[in-house]
């Protein structure tokens, strides 16, 4: 009973990972196809930042090449949150890649930009929901910075300091009610 049992969850394990590397597949292939054809815009920069950001974890090299093409054009048309959100992609890369104090730097350049563009000004003609939308992409990628400079600094054996990022990810997780990274940010306290 107990080997069926294990066999069903390692067969249970293989599908799901299968049908998640066809998903990111897929994703890849889309963002990769509309590139081919994208105008020099934010589009084209949010387009580059998620590519980048596909490949975080399983090709940094990959992701630092497509962050940095994001980066570039971001900062020629002076797209503040395309800059941070490269920033942020490139530090998790560097992370990735085990080049901690690098990373910390990117890091925590995107964190710099992300509070600059808080508080959202006030904008003619958008309405209070719209607003409220990129307030939270905003938080949610400062929680995800003050995450991963958390994991920098418990690399490099800061565990106070890795403690406070942690915290300060939580608290906003916790403010915009981003469960899931509730749990990574638990998980990595627990770490």
């Amino acid at each position: 009973m107990k080997k069926a049992l294990f066999l069903l969850t390692v067969i249970s394990c293989i599908a799901i990972q299968s049908f998640a590397q066809k998903q990111g597949k897929s994703k890849i292939d889309s963002l990769l196809s509309v590139l081919k054809t994208a105008k020099e815009d934010t589009a084209k920069v949010n387009k580059l930042n998620a590519l980048a950001d596909e490949f975080r974890n399983n090709d940094p090299d990959t992701a630092l090449y497509f962050a940095s093409q994001a980066q570039a054009l971001s900062i020629k048309m002076n797209y503040k949150m395309g800059i941070a959100n490269a920033y942020l992609t490139i530090g998790t890369a560097l992370t990735n890649l085990g080049n901690y104090e690098k990373a910390l730097k990117n890091n925590n350049d995107a964190l710099t930009i992300y509070d600059q563009l808080l508080p959202i000004p006030i904008v003619i003609g958008t309405t209070g929901t719209e607003k409220t939308s990129v307030k939270t992409k905003i938080l949610k990628q400062k929680a995800r910075a003050y995450n991963i400079i958390g994991v920098d600094y418990s690399y490099l054996g800061n565990y106070p300091e890795a403690l406070k990022n942690y915290f300060a990810s939580l608290k906003i997780s916790k403010e915009i009610g981003d469960k899931e990274y509730i749990a990574n940010t638990c998980n990595n306290i627990g770490h």
